[in-house]
C-alpha cells in the first residue's frame, strides 16, 4: 500500500452509499487531484467487475446469493450490466436474469446494500488476493 491514508478512504467510501461516496470522492478530486489518484488505486465500484476475468468473477459471484446480485445489478445502467453478466459463466447469468425478472420494484435502498455487499467482497477478495485486480487509468 503506497499510502495508508488513501486506503482509508477509499475503505470508508467503499462503506457508505454510492451516491454519497460519489460526491465526496468528486469533492476531493476536485480539491487534492493528487490523493485523489491514490484513493482511485483502492476504491471500487461495480464497474470494476469488468476487469475481473471471467473465471474469477463467476467464482466470486457464486459467493452471493442470485438475489443480492440481481437488486445490486437492477442499479446499474443496462449497458453496464450487460458487460458484466457477459462476462460470467452462462449458469450464473442465466439464475441472475431469472431473480430480476421475477423480482418487482427494488428500492433504492435495497439496490445500495447489496451493491455496498459486492464491493465490500470485492475489497476482501483483492486483498486478500483472491481476486487480482488492475485499474485501467
Amino acid at each position: 500500500v503506497k499510502n495508508r491514508s488513501s486506503k482509508t478512504v477509499a475503505d470508508i467510501l467503499s462503506r457508505i452509499s454510492p451516491n454519497l461516496s460519489f460526491k465526496l470522492f468528486s469533492s476531493i478530486k476536485e480539491s487534492n487531484p493528487e490523493f485523489a489518484e491514490t484513493i482511485n488505486e483502492h476504491f471500487y465500484t461495480i464497474q470494476d467487475l469488468l476487469f475481473v476475468g471471467r473465471t474469477s468473477l463467476s467464482k466470486f459471484f457464486s459467493g452471493f446469493h442470485p438475489i443480492v446480485l440481481a437488486c445490486a445489478l437492477k442499479g446499474v445502467e443496462t449497458d453496464l450490466k450487460l458487460k458484466i453478466l457477459d462476462r460470467c459463466e452462462p449458469w450464473i447469468t442465466k439464475q441472475i436474469n431469472l431473480e430480476m425478472d421475477s423480482m418487482g420494484p427494488v428500492s433504492l435502498a435495497e439496490i445500495e446494500e447489496a451493491q455496498k455487499a459486492i464491493i465490500e467482497g470485492l475489497n476482501q477478495a483483492v486483498d486478500t488476493g483472491k481476486i487480482k485486480l488492475w485499474k485501467v487509468k
